[in-house]
């Protein structure tokens, strides 16, 4: 975003423009954003007759691309972040919000597309009703295949995974391939810090490996 103190700013769109501890900001043209979500489920198939599912959006990053400088930038959000969340009722009607965590987000809807706009509504009412352009919804069964696209991916295990997969000791170098490589990205129980800012670290570990694979 960049700053302006021009008078015309008031007159843009809600969406163009954005205050921030009292002063006003432009969005930057020539850039485009991709909200990747990751449900904890392998069924990926929506129930269109439902307004409420059990899928949450674990794993959220928002992708910024801007085209001028052909670059990207990628901010990582912490499913636990509470923010105002739209909710369904009967019918799959708007039934007022509520503050909650992030994830909760996905859970209402059908699972399908229904579900992944509420999610790119909350992600967007969090950072002060930004435009998000696209979104890209996967499931946990996903990451193995994605992972195993590339060769695998490198990593050096940051956790204690040996009551999990022995062959994950911590400080060891590993190539993660398969199943392997969804359990590094998603576990939190049986590890000694089961933190989702913890797990976080690896994720983020991994998808800068994956990068250098790609």
């Amino acid at each position: 975003l960049d700053p302006s103190t021009s008078t015309r700013l008031h007159t843009l769109p809600a969406r163009e423009r954005v205050e921030y501890k009292g002063e006003w900001y432009v969005a930057k043209k020539g850039v485009e954003s991709v909200l990747l979500i990751g449900i904890d489920k392998y069924d990926a198939a929506p129930q269109p007759d439902r307004y409420v599912n059990d899928r949450q959006a674990d794993f959220l990053l928002l992708l910024v691309i801007d085209h001028d400088t052909k670059s990207f930038h990628a901010l990582h959000l912490d499913r636990d972040t509470m923010t105002e969340i739209q909710a369904l009722g009967l019918g799959g009607k708007p039934a007022g919000t509520f503050v909650g965590q992030l994830a909760l987000s996905h859970t209402y809807g059908s699972g399908g597309k229904d579900s992944g706009q509420l999610v790119v509504r909350a992600v967007s009412h969090l950072l002060f009703n930004v435009e998000i352009d696209h979104y890209i919804s996967v499931t946990m069964d996903a990451v193995p295949e994605i992972n195993d696209l590339v060769g695998g991916v490198p990593v050096r295990v940051l956790d204690d995974f040996t009551g999990i997969d022995p062959t994950l000791i911590q400080g060891s170098d590993v190539t993660l391939r398969g199943e392997q490589a969804l359990t590094y990205v998603r576990t939190r129980r049986g590890l000694e810090d089961s933190s989702n800012i913890n797990r976080m670290a690896r994720q983020r570990q991994y998808l800068t490996a994956f990068q250098e694979q790609w």
